[in-house]
């Protein structure tokens, strides 16, 4: 699963880079597609980094509850 988000996450960029391109926004109907097919992957992308930022997030809060100082260890607790 993760590396279908991955692709879609790498395709979403190198939709972006297109979108950039003068030679890409020349062409209508290239343009056209690469637009909306930007737009279709833009909430599966975006979806997807918070996911990651979430896990990081829960990384680093059990990496704190797992720490010698009592009172980040309660908030990391908290937290999680």
């Amino acid at each position: 699963m993760f590396e279908k988000l991955e692709s879609i996450a790498e395709r979403h960029r190198r939709l972006e880079e297109l979108l950039a391109d003068p030679d890409v926004t020349n062409r209508q109907d290239e343009y056209r597609a690469v637009t909306k097919e930007h737009a279709e992957l833009c909430p599966i992308v975006e979806a997807y980094q918070e996911y990651r930022c979430v896990e990081k997030e829960l990384a680093d809060n059990r990496e704190i509850a797992q720490g010698d100082d009592p009172d980040l260890m309660e908030l990391a607790q908290d937290e999680i």
